[in-house]
């Protein structure tokens, strides 16, 4: 994330407040240069929330941005949609991850 990706500058929320890097929780890392997490990739954009079990001022669950996903949540990487398999997609309905 070193402060720009592909010309985009992180300047504004949700880029450099309240972001978790590897299991660090930081609360802006705007200026900041920061190196991938052994074990991560880093997504292009913000990909999501991680919920840490904590509270804010209000009471509220205190989330945290994530921009890398943890190897161990990859399970496979598509390549080419090469068409619509609605029995395959049916059946994938009921997989429990």
């Amino acid at each position: 994330m070193m402060g720009s990706t592909s010309g985009t500058t992180y300047e504004h929320w949700p880029q450099t407040k309240q972001l978790m890097w590897a299991t660090e929780k930081l609360d802006n890392v705007a200026g900041m240069k920061l190196r991938v997490p052994e074990g991560e990739f880093l997504a292009d954009k913000w990909i999501g929330l991680e919920c840490t079990g904590e509270s804010d001022s209000s009471g509220s669950s205190k989330t945290y941005n994530r921009f890398t996903v943890k190897q161990e949540a990859i399970s496979g990487v598509i390549l080419e949609k090469l068409g619509h398999d609605k029995e395959f997609e049916e059946r994938q309905k009921g997989v429990v991850y």
